[in-house]
């Protein structure tokens, strides 16, 4: 019998995001197809003092290795207080759990960055990422930039350079949409970048567990789903004034439609990490919620038991969506409901641009009127038909597309 194949997925975050979760999903399911049982080491891009993954995983083949925090009297306290002293090399603390994590899975056969845009600017500047790549290629195994969007760095054409030579190591590099794609072969990384699709399209989706009853019914009604992300406020001068955006983009919506409306988290915190509380959209939109009581039309829905697969369970039962989480839109994209991307970067632009050939369907985050919103949104109502049977008409292919990444992925390692 072959020996199982072993994977490390490098650079993601926790479930707590849904996202980093279907990411991990479907990055499973594809190199499933491709090479049979396979084990996945999961390593983080984010310390932290707790890891609730290792505790909750589903799949018994994927073995989590946290980033550990640097806590005084812990091991890498005590390695960052030696260095110190020997004014050692300051990157050999910042990046020491990580270099602990990578020694966890040296048995690796191939090694994939797929925390999927911490390779672009919307964060900073991905000096961390970065780092994590250099690191990983020491280990002499392949290494892939898996499903992932890049820059574009052209704002800052010295970093932008920095970047290039680097990417130029990487023996394949993933796009998931034509933005990125079309930005690496202009900087002269054709022979390494491939266009795939994002592994998420291809998790399958999964009834909740643990549903209210009144959601059924709920959810067979032609709803519409929204997902707003509090990410977004960063653009605006106070995040007051994203949340009112938000309140009264819902409340006009309301009064344009008799249909009803659900709001849809797709990123939660995790228990006990004050810092993650602010990219919580189960607590903004609890707070929207809160604002829109009175009318019996808006339902909050409670994912914080529920996993990635589940919540896209729900996501395909709407009439159609409106998301700013990207993966909440690649739920409902891939389950073929008409989706609005309220997008805030470029993957948001590549992934609408990919799948509908044009950005119709494609509204800025960062200055969003209601009055466009909601217009938008009842367009998008209007024509649900049409949109729902080019998506499915689609779709076979681009999941195909997002498939393909195990392919390539093989013809590497047999070099």
């Amino acid at each position: 019998m072959a020996e199982k194949r072993r994977f490390l997925l490098a650079g993601n975050g926790s479930y707590a995001n849904r996202g980093c979760e279907a990411i991990v999903r479907g990055t499973v399911a594809i190199l499933r197809a491709q090479f049979g049982d396979c084990n996945f080491y999961s390593a983080y891009a984010v310390e932290t003092s707790r890891n609730r993954d290792v505790r909750s995983e589903i799949d018994s083949d994927i073995t989590h290795i946290p980033l550990l925090r640097i806590n005084r009297g812990n091991k890498l306290w005590w390695k960052r207080q030696l260095l110190r002293l020997l004014r050692r090399n300051t990157d050999a603390v910042l990046y020491a759990p990580f270099e602990q994590a990578l020694e966890s899975a040296r048995d690796s056969d191939a090694i994939l960055l797929i925390g999927g845009d911490t390779f672009t600017l919307d964060y900073g500047h991905p000096d961390k990422s970065f780092g994590y790549l250099e690191r990983a290629l020491r280990l002499g195994k392949p290494v892939t930039l898996w499903g992932a969007s890049i820059g574009p760095f052209t704002k800052d054409p010295e970093y932008e350079r920095w970047a290039t030579e680097r990417l130029r190591k990487l023996p394949l590099i993933l796009a998931r949409e034509s933005a990125t794609y079309d930005y690496l072969c202009s900087l002269g990384l054709e022979n390494s970048v491939k266009l795939i699709a994002d592994p998420a399209f291809v998790m399958e989706p999964q009834q909740p567990k643990h549903v209210l009853p009144e959601w059924e019914p709920l959810l067979e009604q032609k709803c519409i789903g929204l997902n707003f992300s509090p990410l977004i406020a960063r653009y605006y001068s106070r995040p007051a004034d994203w949340f009112a955006v938000v309140v009264d983009s819902v409340r006009l919506l309301l009064k344009q439609t008799t249909k009803h409306i659900v709001l849809i988290p797709h990123v939660f915190s995790d228990p006990g990490d004050p810092a993650a509380a602010a990219r919580d959209d189960y607590m903004f939109l609890k707070k929207v919620h809160d604002q829109l009581e009175e009318d019996q039309r808006v339902s909050l829905i409670d994912g914080r038991n529920m996993t990635a697969a589940e919540i896209k369970s729900l996501i395909s039962q709407l009439h159609i969506f409106a998301g700013a989480r990207t993966h909440s839109t690649i739920a409902a994209l891939s389950s073929c409901v008409p989706t609005l991307c309220i997008g805030y970067s470029a993957k948001a632009k590549g992934i609408a641009k990919d799948i509908y050939g044009h950005y119709s369907w494609l509204i800025d985050g960062k200055d969003l009127d209601p009055q466009r919103f909601s217009t938008l949104v009842l367009d998008l109502d209007a024509a649900a038909e049409s949109v729902r049977t080019h998506l499915e008409k689609i779709m076979p292919a681009y999941k195909a597309r997002a498939s393909e990444a195990g392919r390539h992925l093989q013809n590497i390692m047999l070099q």
